[in-house]
């Protein structure tokens, strides 16, 4: 218990993890508050509502609330013990991983030990980035289906591109250890790739929630639309 206090402690002080901590750990309550407004405001403006919708939404909330925290729970333990620091670097990368429904692969191989070596840093990032990249499947069979006005609010297509792009540049910066690969000890209190990556992954997960909401809207639009149609061809 005195070393899990020191562990917390941590907290109070300014040291190379500081960031990675403070900025997924406001990134989650700042999710979690974001959760009741939308929850709140879709009840009153939507009449039509349902459980399905409610829990469809709740599912990105509470994968990013819970990717988030693990970021944090890691790098708050990382200073307890070597072996503490092992265990809790698996959850790090788990994180990525349950941001994706069913992401099963990705589960398994995230759990292996052998998968947090350093020097598999680049086969984590094309990993994680293969598996934001299979969504694509569902995008152009949708495109096919509805062309692309239509499709575009039906999934945001838009803004799941911007995200795409912010989770790319993410990963580019994460791998290519910008900028520190080119001033190394300038960058270990702030300004890290890491961080970097934190930082544009919150802003990131943003934009999705925006998109999200976007074609939630947009698609209880339409259910309004038909239900007066159908309304009307029954008359």
């Amino acid at each position: 218990m005195i070393a899990l206090h020191k562990s917390l402690s941590s907290l109070q002080h300014v040291y190379n993890k500081i960031v990675n901590i403070y900025s997924h750990l406001f990134g989650a309550v700042f999710f979690v508050i974001l959760l009741i407004y939308v929850y709140v405001r879709a009840r009153n403006h939507y009449a039509a509502i349902q459980i399905g919708d409610i829990i469809g939404v709740a599912i990105f909330f509470f994968s990013v609330i819970l990717c988030f925290s693990l970021f944090a729970s890691f790098y708050i333990m990382s200073n307890y013990s070597e072996k503490v620091a092992a265990y809790w670097n698996q959850f790090d990368y788990l994180g990525i991983a349950v941001v994706f429904v069913l992401a099963v692969v990705c589960t398994i191989v995230t759990l292996s030990t052998k998968f947090r070596h350093p020097t598999l840093r680049l086969y984590r990032t094309a990993m994680y980035a293969s598996l934001g990249l299979s969504a694509i499947v569902f995008i152009i069979h949708g495109l096919i289906v509805h062309g692309w006005e239509i499709q575009n609010q039906r999934m945001s297509l838009t803004y799941m591109l911007t995200t795409a792009m912010l989770n790319f540049l993410a990963a580019v910066v994460y791998a290519a250890r910008i900028p520190e690969r080119w001033h190394q000890l300038r960058y270990d209190i702030y300004g890290c790739s890491h961080q970097i990556f934190h930082f544009i992954v919150v802003f990131a997960g943003l934009i999705y929630m925006f998109g999200l909401l976007s074609a939630f809207g947009f698609i209880h639009s339409q259910a309004h639309l038909c239900s007066k149609t159908d309304v009307h061809s029954y008359n």
